[in-house]
């Protein structure tokens, strides 16, 4: 704001009948920090005070159709024009009677002709500088007012984390304790040795370790928050070759898949090498898949990798019933989920993740879609 301001030359207005007038006031003024504008007549200082917003106005009494005392009163009844400044500028003697109209129209000082320079300069700087505080205080306005909206918004992002996360993190925490209190349960009726049983001890550690998995990413997902809001999050750079990447993540999350009812189809073009962040990469092709798993059940899944100029080009497309235009504007904020649905979880915090980890490398990321047809997840990187 103060180098705007040291850069910002106010407006000053200058009315009089007479061009060799307004000719020596613009000479006197040519080495001040202010943008000088002229007009000859009342009529066509009404038309520039609409079209700009003056500091300060020096004004000529005495001007056919219009005088400066005229000008003044109309200027002091619009709400654009009311706080400028005006100095009345006069060849006539300042008799008391004059003066006191002069002040009932809204002066704020005289200036007797002929206009001795220094007062002219000294008055003119007075009100400059009164202005430039007037922007000043106007601009740390602005300033709290949007730092005032940035705590709120900070604090509404905070409880509804508190409240997805906490929604999040119950549901996995709960399955834990309830396969305890099953099995105890088991016990105490007929005995460990049915509790235990191999058939038992298996289905117990397959659904605890998925709510332990499903813990594991959301506190992943708060840490990766945390280092992107601290400057933090950074790449471990190395040589990978990302359509075997891609062929990893698909091979990992292929029970997840073919559960949610997706054939996963890849078409890749081969040796696609960069220098890239593996472990992040991974995190992103796995949060894309997984969303596709979420969002779009029983419905195939393409996912095509090229090579276009010194890019790849990686796209995720899904057959979903799609994403409505007004979300696809905020899809990558934090906090945001494809759609509403309570049967669908998480913090909302991958796809925002993603293209921090994606712009991180110098990329790009984008989605189209179109409701009722699916979705596409666009993200180039710079190749080697």
């Amino acid at each position: 704001m103060e180098s705007e301001l040291k850069d910002f030359k106010p407006k000053c207005l200058i009315v009089d009948d007479l061009m060799e007038n307004l000719i020596a006031l613009k000479s006197l003024l040519k080495d001040e920090n202010i943008q000088v504008i002229e007009a000859t007549s009342g009529i066509e200082a009404l038309d520039l005070l609409l079209q700009h917003d003056f500091a300060l106005a020096l004004v000529d009494v005495q001007m056919p159709n219009m005088d400066g005392f005229e000008l003044a009163e109309i200027m002091r009844s619009t709400e654009k024009t009311r706080n400028i400044p005006i100095i009345f500028v006069t060849a006539a003697e300042a008799d008391s009677r004059r003066v006191f109209q002069g002040y009932e129209a809204g002066a704020v000082d005289f200036l007797q002709k002929p206009l001795a320079p220094q007062i002219v300069l000294g008055k003119v700087r007075i009100f400059l500088e009164l202005f430039e505080q007037k922007v000043r205080l106007q601009n740390k306005l602005i300033t709290i007012k949007e730092t005032e909206a940035s705590l709120k918004k900070a604090l509404r992002s905070r409880d509804e984390f508190l409240s997805i996360c906490s929604h999040e993190l119950k549901t996995p925490l709960t399955t834990l304790k309830m396969l305890i209190q099953i099995t105890d349960h088991i016990k105490e009726r007929k005995g460990p040795e049915e509790a235990f049983t191999t058939e038992n001890m298996e289905k117990f550690l397959n659904q605890a370790d998925r709510s332990v998995d499903r813990i594991i990413r959301l506190v992943n997902d708060m840490l990766d928050i945390s280092r992107i809001s601290t400057g933090r999050l950074s790449l471990n750079l190395e040589q990978v070759l990302l359509d075997q990447l891609l062929y990893d993540v698909a091979e990992r999350l292929n029970s997840l898949l073919t559960f949610s009812g997706c054939d996963l189809r890849i078409n890749t073009a081969r040796n696609v090498i960069g220098l890239w962040d593996k472990f992040r990469l991974e995190q992103v092709l796995t949060n894309l898949l997984t969303n596709a798993a979420k969002y779009a059940p029983n419905a195939p899944v393409d996912v095509i990798l090229t090579e276009e100029g010194s890019n790849a080009v990686l796209k995720v497309q899904d057959h979903g019933k799609g994403i409505p235009e007004e979300d696809q504007k905020r899809i990558f904020e934090r906090f945001v989920r494809a759609v509403t649905s309570n049967s669908v979880s998480g913090l909302g915090l991958g796809l925002y993740i993603s293209k921090e980890i994606v712009e991180l490398h110098h990329g790009k990321i984008a989605v189209e879609s179109i409701p009722g047809k699916g979705t596409t997840f666009t993200i180039i990187l710079p190749l080697i």
